[in-house]
């Protein structure tokens, strides 16, 4: 099984461990520092650049927060909780697969310089 694979197949076993944990817990306390993470994640890869590698997860990632947002608004603690669990899940979808991307970039550019010096070599 290809590295990248593990990583999204531990992305996924790891947002249905967030999934069944949010639902078996009750939620007594407002869900306010979960919320607040989910945004600063989405920024911090918003400023990194990731949108330009997984936009339709920083997408799906934005709406989970305003969702969570709104019911926390609606104190709908329980929900809010795992739609900010799951915006963080997506954004930790988005950081894998931007990393991918960049790598498969630097590998190409790594494999373009080794032509160079076999070329320049054998000169």
């Amino acid at each position: 099984m290809s590295k990248n694979l593990k990583v999204l197949l531990q992305i996924g076993l790891l947002s249905g461990a967030v999934m069944v944990t949010g639902c078996a817990s009750k939620q007594i306390a407002p869900p306010s520092t979960i919320v607040t993470s989910a945004k600063q994640a989405l920024l911090n890869a918003q400023q990194a650049g990731v949108i330009r590698f997984a936009p339709l997860d920083m997408r799906i990632a934005q709406e989970k927060i305003e969702a969570a947002q709104d019911a926390f608004r609606t104190m709908d603690y329980v929900n809010a909780d795992r739609l900010a669990q799951e915006a963080l899940v997506t954004v930790q979808l988005a950081e894998a697969k931007a990393a991918k991307e960049k790598l498969k970039a630097s590998t190409g550019d790594l494999q373009d310089t080794l032509q160079v010096l076999k070329r320049e070599t054998s000169n």
